[in-house]
This record gives structure tokens, sequence and C-alpha cells, in this order.
């Protein structure tokens, strides 16, 4: 992630005040009784290179969708991971009983060129923290995406600061995803199973990961080819959306709440990701 730092840490009513404060601990309220949904996590969930944060698109497609407003927040600073949250986020996760807390990690910890073991000690640290605070949270683990091939990480070599390909730091990112996951799960089978919400696969699917010359590409990255635009960052939320309330949210992007957050894509585009992040949702839940 972008190594600067950048946090903000206060509460509004997304419904009421849609501005696009790139990183924020907002409130917002889900025809399921009331969700209350904490995203944690970085520059990939405040949205560095969109104009919207994740939580506030998901937080606009639960209205669509004609969901009791969730309350949705976010403690999000850039470059930070698990064991930063572990150190200096407890506070936020300690605020409400939350329903569902989602947590991104840094976006190459776990994979070989980060460190897996770090990913797998402060994600269980972390997730004892918010089962401490309420033993009914629904912990899911947001799974990211391969850098573009065009990034300098993917090198066509796999070595100790690089991935040969896309695929290969995909494929350690859906697997230690799903090792924490598991784990945790396995470790305390008297709570809910913790859930991957498959951010990652979904943009692979969409065609993101594809070179800019093959015909199914979709550009879903920022200038700087790791980050998101606002395709990538709609495709995130449609993912969580989907995750959480287990239903598609095709159609939602024409609905005023979405509307309002004035995102750079067209409606064929967001048909596209919205029916991606459906499908790929699906094909995992059991």
């Amino acid at each position: 992630m972008i190594p600067k730092f950048r946090t903000f840490t206060h509460f509004h009513k997304l419904r009421q005040c849609f501005a696009g404060a790139l990183c924020l601990l907002c409130l917002t309220t889900g025809t399921h009784a009331e969700n209350k949904v904490l995203f944690i996590g970085n520059s990939y969930t405040f949205g560095s290179g969109g104009t919207q944060s994740v939580p506030d698109i998901f937080d606009a497609l639960a209205i669509a969708a004609g969901e009791e407003d969730p309350t949705t927040a976010m403690r999000a600073v850039g470059g930070k991971d698990y064991k930063f949250h572990y150190e200096n986020s407890l506070e936020d996760i300690r605020r409400e009983a939350w329903t569902h807390v989602i947590l991104q990690n840094y976006s190459t910890r776990p994979t070989h060129i980060g460190d897996v073991a770090q990913h797998m000690e402060y994600g269980s640290k972390l997730y004892d923290v918010i089962i401490e605070n309420n033993p009914n949270t629904q912990v899911m683990l947001y799974l990211t995406w391969a850098r573009s091939p065009e990034h300098s990480y993917i090198s066509g070599v796999s070595s100790p600061t690089s991935f040969a390909t896309t695929d290969e730091m995909l494929d350690e990112l859906n697997s230690n995803y799903h090792k924490l996951a598991d784990a945790l799960t396995a470790a305390h089978p008297e709570h809910l199973p913790v859930k991957v919400n498959p951010v990652g696969i979904a943009w692979n699917a969409a065609g993101g990961n594809l070179p800019p010359s093959d015909p199914n590409f979709i550009n879903l990255f920022d200038k700087d080819v790791h980050h998101g635009n606002d395709r990538g960052y709609y495709l995130s939320a449609c993912v969580h959306y989907a995750s959480i309330y287990q239903q598609s949210p095709e159609g939602l992007f024409s609905h005023d709440s979405v509307q309002k957050l004035n995102l750079k894509l067209d409606a064929d585009d967001a048909a596209h990701l919205e029916t991606v992040a459906w499908k790929t949702v699906a094909s995992q839940t059991p």
C-alpha cells in the first residue's frame, strides 16, 4: 500500500453525507435486522485511486437494495497491516457490538514476499478481540487482488521480491486468507465460521488481471497499477454486499443512493461487475 499515514476517526450518517473522505470512521444502518459493519484495513479499503471508499459504496448498495440502513464504519490507515491494527485499532473494535467485521491485511503480507506467519498471528489476535467484544460477530476476511501484470512485482520470475505471474500472487493470497479463516473456524467451533470475501477472485474473473491488449480486459486499476479505480472499488463493494446479504447486487447501480456517489464508471461496466461479484460469491458459498 501507500506508505503514507492517513486516518480519520469520526462518525456520521452516510445517507446524510456522502462526502468522499478517503478514510473515515462513519456510521450508517440494513430488511435484515440492523447490520453494524466495521471495515478494518488500509488504502484498499479507503479507496486510494478512486473517488469513494469501499464502505461508502457498500452502504449505498445496501440502501439501494431496500435493506435497513446499515451502520457502516471504517478504520483504515494507508500502508498498514493486521499488526498495526492490533496495536492501534482496538478502541474502534470495542466501540460497537458489530454484526460484521471485515479485516483487510497489507496487500502482500499473506504472500511469500510478505510474512505469512505474521498474517496468521495478528489475524488471530484481531479475531480474539472481535469475538471478546461480541461473540456473535461474523468475522470476514477481505481477500484482495493480485497486482496488475504491468506492475514491477509481476516480473516473470518467482523470487523473494517478485511473482512469476498474477496467478501466482492471487493463488497465494487466496490460499493464505483461507488458511487463516479455516484455522480460526477450527479453533473456535462455538462461534460463526470465519468467511472470506473473495474480492481478488472476482477481480480476476472480471478481467482485471488480463493484459490491456486482451479483448476481455477491464481496467480496474489506478495509474499506479496496484490500487483500484472506481470500477475496482465498485467491484469490491459489490462482493462485500453479496457476501453479507447473500443476494445479488445486480441492478443496484441505477438507484439514487449509488448514483449520488458520482462514481467514474458507466452502466455497462457496473452491470458486468455486479454480475461477476454475485457469481463469484455464489460459487464460493456452500
